[in-house]
């Protein structure tokens, strides 16, 4: 098998000495707010109920490369003081994947990892990076929040229901309850 040579960033003492160690919480909390739906993938399902195809109230999962991409992105913009071009006009976080492919081809968390050994930068690396990880933490705790909630069983038994429920079928049902009152009132006379 031959070795993929792909195109990677590598960061300076230079470029370490000047990261972001810090990012405010409004800053995080606004980012997490705005991507961590966006960080969600609908998938729909379909069924045969009574003899009809119908579409199911959809299930959500976790969009894992594009959770990637956005915290690579946040990383780089928000730590590493760098840029990169957005893949859409309308959503400047998230980070195209060749440009990912370039920053997690060159291993970029051993690479601050490996500047903890310089003295003069320890400090700024376990500050960055437990930063970081805190930003990571609430991006996950907001999809899991997120998921638990729209892919909740019964709110979405609910809407099942509701979309097999016709006025007919409606109709039906009342039907069927008031023969079963009228048949507990006639044993109850009895």
């Amino acid at each position: 098998m031959e070795a993929i040579e792909r195109e990677a960033y590598f960061i300076t003492e230079e470029q370490m000495e000047k990261v972001n160690t810090y990012v405010p919480l409004k800053v995080k909390t606004n980012w997490v707010s705005m991507v961590a739906e966006r960080c969600l993938q609908k998938i729909v399902i379909s069924a045969t109920i009574g003899g009809q195809d119908m579409d199911l109230p959809p299930v959500y999962k976790e969009d894992l490369e594009k959770k990637c991409r956005y915290l690579m992105g946040a990383l780089v913009r928000f730590y590493l003081c760098g840029t990169f071009e957005p893949e859409k006009e309308d959503d400047d976080a998230l980070m195209p994947e060749a440009e990912y492919d370039k920053w997690a081809g060159g291993h970029i968390f051993s690479q601050i990892e490996k500047f903890k050994s310089n003295k003069d930068l320890r400090d700024t690396c376990f500050n960055m990076l437990n930063d970081y990880k805190d930003l990571e933490k609430r991006l996950n705790a907001e999809c899991y929040a997120l998921l638990t909630a729209m892919n909740d069983d019964v709110a979405r038994q609910l809407v099942a229901m509701q979309a097999t429920v016709t006025p007919e079928s409606f109709q039906e049902l009342v039907e069927s309850f008031n023969e079963i009152k009228d048949m507990e009132n006639t044993n109850k006379s009895e």
